[in-house]
């Protein structure tokens, strides 16, 4: 009787062992998971928010207004500031340097009024282009 008794000891105690092996095992996969749906929350959280943030607003932003149209066939581009009472007419080149120059100031503080005058002579994908490509590189709400 004491053999038997033994042996279901025995018997017992390797079946302890292999299930607390298992569990051990099952914990870190456990944990594996947890941290593969952690990352994944942390990305879906970081899509929403770029989802959901408020809209853009010129309060408390530093404003500058360019105007952009064609005339003859050749692009045309005016910039104004906050301090100017009047827009200064520059090339593509100037523009994108003014740009980048208030950029360097401003930051996320940057808002950029995009107008078209009404003889702008422009296609809706020009405006669009030129729209997109300057929120995109200057705008405070796309940084």
């Amino acid at each position: 009787a004491e053999g038997g008794q033994r042996m279901s000891v025995q018997a017992l105690a390797a079946l302890k062992a292999r299930y607390a092996k298992e569990i051990t095992a099952l914990q870190a996969e456990q944990r594996v998971l947890v941290d593969e749906l952690k990352g994944q929350h942390s990305a879906l959280q970081v899509k929403y928010d770029r989802l959901v943030r408020p809209a853009r607003s010129f309060l408390g932003k530093h404003v500058i207004r360019i105007e952009y149209w064609k005339e003859g066939g050749i692009f045309r581009y005016s910039l104004r500031e906050p301090r100017e009472t009047q827009a200064r007419n520059v090339n593509e080149q100037q523009l994108h340097r003014s740009l980048t120059a208030l950029k360097s100031v401003y930051g996320k503080r940057l808002y950029t009024k995009i107008l078209f005058p009404r003889e702008a002579e422009l296609s809706q994908k020009d405006a669009w282009r030129f729209t997109h490509q300057i929120l995109r590189q200057y705008d405070y709400y796309s940084q």
